[in-house]
C-alpha cells in the first residue's frame, strides 16, 4: 500500500531494525496488485496490502481498517460539515486514484452501492498530489486517512463520508511457503504494532500534517516488509 510506505512504514521498519539489528530489510513501494504478483513469484517474503478478493494460496492477517475521507478547500461550502454523503458530491469536480488501482475499485463500489457513478475530473496516483490539487483549486479529493496524515494539508479540511468507504489492510504471505525466522519476527512485530490501531481513524482539520509496501526477496528481508537474518 503506497500510502503506508509514504506515511508509517519507514518509522516502523526503523523500530524493527533497532530491535533486530542483525536483520537487513529492503522495501519495495508498489501497489497491492503488484505486491501480490511479486509474492506469487517469490520475489518477496510478505506484502502489506489491502485485503484481496481472491485469497487463494494466500495467508492474510488483518492489521487495520483504513477509512477514506473527503478533502475540501477550507473555503468550500462543505468545509463546515462534520460528515457528508456521497450524494452531496454530485456536480463537484472529484479527484481520486486512477482506474486499475485497488483504492479506485473500492470507491467505484461505494458509489455504485449509493446508486451513483463515480466520474472523476482528475485521476491522480499519489496522495500528496491529490491534496496539492485541492489546495490549488482543481476540486475535491477522496483519499485514505492514514495516507492523508503523512502530507501537508494546510488550507484543506478532512471530512468523514457517511458511507465510510475504505479497505482492510493486512500482511499477506504465500500459505504453502516456509517462513524464515526473520520474516516471522517482522510479521509478528507488525501485528503487535497495529493491534491497538484497528479502529477507523477520526478525520482532522487541515493545518496538521502528520492509503502496499513490499520488500524484495533477499538473504535478509524480502516483502513489503520482510527480512532474513544474515
Amino acid at each position: 500500500v503506497p500510502s503506508l510506505a509514504q506515511a508509517e512504514i519507514p518509522g516502523i521498519l526503523a523500530a524493527f531494525r533497532a530491535r533486530h539489528p542483525g536483520v537487513q530489510l529492503r522495501l519495495v513501494d508498489v501497489d497491492s496488485r503488484r505486491s501480490l504478483e511479486m509474492l506469487a513469484r517469490s520475489d518477496i517474503d510478505m506484502a502489506i496490502v489491502s485485503d484481496a478478493a481472491d485469497r487463494k494460496g494466500l495467508a492474510f492477517e488483518r492489521l487495520f481498517w483504513d477509512e477514506c475521507h473527503l478533502v475540501v478547500p477550507a473555503g468550500h461550502p462543505l468545509a463546515a460539515r462534520r460528515s457528508v454523503s456521497l450524494r452531496h458530491l454530485d456536480g463537484e469536480s472529484l479527484m481520486v486514484s486512477p482506474q486499475g488501482t485497488t483504492l479506485r475499485q473500492v470507491l467505484d463500489a461505494a458509489f455504485l452501492e449509493a446508486g451513483l457513478t463515480l466520474a472523476p475530473a482528475q485521476q491522480v496516483s499519489t496522495i500528496a498530489t491529490l491534496v496539492r490539487m485541492v489546495q490549488t483549486g482543481f476540486g475535491l479529493a477522496i483519499a485514505p486517512a492514514k495516507g492523508l496524515r503523512s502530507v501537508e494539508t494546510d488550507g484543506c479540511v478532512l471530512i468523514s463520508l457517511k458511507e465510510k468507504p475504505g479497505w482492510t489492510v493486512g500482511v499477506a504471505r504465500m500459505a504453502g511457503r516456509s517462513e524464515s525466522p526473520a520474516s516471522l519476527a517482522l510479521r509478528e512485530f507488525l501485528l503487535a504494532r497495529y493491534a491497538q490501531a484497528a479502529a477507523p481513524a477520526t478525520p482532522r482539520a487541515a493545518s496538521a500534517a502528520p492509503p502496499a509496501a513490499a520488500l524484495p526477496r533477499s538473504r535478509s528481508a524480502r516483502a513489503p516488509a520482510a527480512p532474513r537474518r544474515r
